[in-house]
């Protein structure tokens, strides 16, 4: 922030931001401590345009500290009370039968911990490639795995990779982290002895990857509550076990929740 600020010195700034979500990875909460001083001009936006209903509503209930007992269910507001031992098939489940009624683009599943607990991103993310495409052609890059199918995400800023679209038609340079697709196919790649990887990412342009830069692609059925922060979808499954205990927080909660336009579900 200091670097903008800077560089942007003889500038007019708007800043647009959410102070209930998430705050910023690293010291201080810049959009909150900005309002907070009472020095800079701020507008509050009273009614969201994502969602309404009880998604919206209980999004208030969260930030006003309530707890779920407290919140409005119908079809759009669903929580499934689970255990440690039925809440991984539960969740697998509903997720595979939400992709079928809104599209796999369209569902967005979220939870806490990357890798550890019963329904962390690696438990999920592992279990639903193994149901999901099970026996359709493969790459193998040291202990990772995709398959035709799989749903991936880009996960590191890369201003060179060349996207192109069907056919090769046009094309363009540049590819971001958070960036989503589905592996569409997977071809030999002679000149280093090992398999290339083509993605359709979910605005409708196509990205390869090699051994060169397989590290910035990484399965994603499943991912992180704080990688959702910024997007949307219509169905958002978010789950959560006392193993998530250093990040049962509010703010939290209300980030998941909030990206949901039709349905909420939480577990």
């Amino acid at each position: 922030m200091d670097a903008i600020l800077k560089y942007a010195r003889k500038s007019n700034i708007i800043f647009v931001g959410d102070v209930n979500q998430i705050a910023s990875v690293g010291p201080g909460k810049v959009l909150k401590d900005m309002i907070d001083s009472g020095v800079i001009p701020a507008k509050l936006l009273v009614e969201g345009h994502r969602n309404s209903g009880t998604i919206a509503k209980n999004s208030e209930l969260i930030n006003g500290g309530l707890s779920h007992d407290r919140y409005m269910y119908d079809e759009h507001f669903i929580y499934t009370p689970c255990n440690k031992d039925n809440i991984l098939n539960t969740i697998i489940v509903d997720y595979i039968n939400k992709c079928r009624q809104y599209g796999i683009k369209n569902v967005m599943l979220c939870t806490a911990m990357r890798e550890r607990g019963p329904v962390s991103v690696k438990a999920l993310n592992e279990n639903l490639q193994r149901i999901l495409t099970n026996g359709r052609k493969e790459a193998r890059f040291g202990s990772r795995l995709f398959r035709i199918g799989d749903r991936v995400m880009n996960r590191k800023n890369d201003y060179e990779q060349q996207l192109f679209t069907a056919g090769r038609k046009d094309s363009k340079l540049g590819i971001f982290n958070g960036e989503r697709g589905t592996v569409v196919s997977i071809l030999d790649d002679v000149e280093n002895d090992s398999k290339k990887i083509v993605v359709y990412l979910d605005d409708d342009w196509f990205v390869q990857y090699t051994k060169d830069n397989i590290d910035n692609l990484v399965l994603a059925y499943a991912t992180t509550i704080h990688k959702c922060q910024g997007s949307e979808a219509d169905c958002m499954m978010m789950a959560y076990t006392f193993s998530d205990y250093l990040l049962l927080n509010r703010s939290l909660f209300y980030t998941g929740e909030t990206r949901a336009k039709k349905e909420f579900r939480f577990y």
